[in-house]
């Protein structure tokens, strides 16, 4: 069974119906995955427009709602609804909300958390390598990447990303190209370069967030490089200030071309780590 002990409460107005045990945002909405205005856990069950009474995180522990099943001891972040889970295995950030003070059985079912690391930014990189890019002059993503939900990103908020991707195998004077992109946009490309085996290329870049909105805007700059290993040359990169569409949900992918369409060429990604730094994080 569940407990919790106390923690300060406030009431806020709930902006719509929300049911007990839920983490809520200060417009009195459920806080989703990536909510950076989550104030509290919902104490019960309440229309929209009545007021509802938030526990506050601090020290004790609080009953809250699990969005899967959740291991005693484990680490839980925020997931869609109000609800919490584990840490996931899917590269991405996460935020997290608490130590599970209780195991829980799957979705919707209560338990009990100490609310440890409330708000903190969990950034996780990718923990296995993508599958082979192989044989395309079609430019194509690898199924590694990072995916920022609609409205998770602010102004003053900074990406960081760094990315490695390997010549596993090669064919010929065949080139290959890399380039970092978010959305639609393109930050960075390296040359075509006629790669060999165990060629590496290297991209790493941060992107400020300079406004937010449907007209938001961003800028970028880093480093690429394609080559031998210790010894090809990093070259600089910039992204002019570039529309950022915050409201909608942007994907941060690795891309690779082959000038040639032979099953001789592949490639995979090694490393993708993606960080998220809030508007006034060091």
């Amino acid at each position: 069974m569940a407990t919790q002990t106390d923690l300060p409460s406030i009431s806020i107005l709930a902006g719509e119906a929300l049911e007990a045990y839920r983490i809520a945002q200060r417009d009195g909405t459920y806080a989703d995955a990536l909510s950076r205005n989550a104030i509290g856990i919902t104490q019960e069950k309440v229309a929209s427009a009545d007021d509802v009474a938030v526990r506050m995180p601090a020290a004790g522990t609080s009953k809250v709602t699990a969005a899967a099943a959740v291991l005693i001891g484990a680490i839980v972040v925020s997931a869609d609804d109000g609800k919490v889970q584990p840490i996931p295995a899917t590269p991405g950030v996460y935020i997290q909300r608490g130590i599970a003070m209780q195991a829980a059985s799957g979705n919707g079912s209560i338990f009990e958390i100490a609310p440890i690391g409330w708000g903190q930014i969990i950034n996780l990189a990718n923990q296995a390598a993508s599958a082979a890019v192989t044989a395309t002059t079609t430019p194509t993503s690898f199924d590694k990447s990072f995916t920022f939900p609609a409205n998770s990103l602010k102004a003053g908020d900074r990406i960081r990303f760094r990315a490695q991707v390997i010549a596993s195998a090669t064919n010929s004077t065949d080139t290959l190209t890399l380039k970092a992109l978010l959305g639609s946009d393109e930050l960075a490309a390296t040359a075509a370069v006629d790669v060999a085996n165990g060629d590496i290329g290297y991209i790493e870049g941060e992107i400020v967030v300079r406004t937010a909105g449907a007209s938001g805007t961003a800028v970028a700059a880093g480093s690429q490089a394609l080559g031998v290993p210790g010894t090809v040359t990093a070259k600089p990169f910039l992204k002019a200030s570039f529309t950022l569409d915050t409201t909608a949900t942007k994907e941060l992918a690795i891309q690779a071309t082959w000038s040639t369409n032979n099953a001789g060429n592949s490639c995979r990604l090694d490393v993708l780590d993606v960080e998220l730094l809030p508007a006034g994080a060091g």
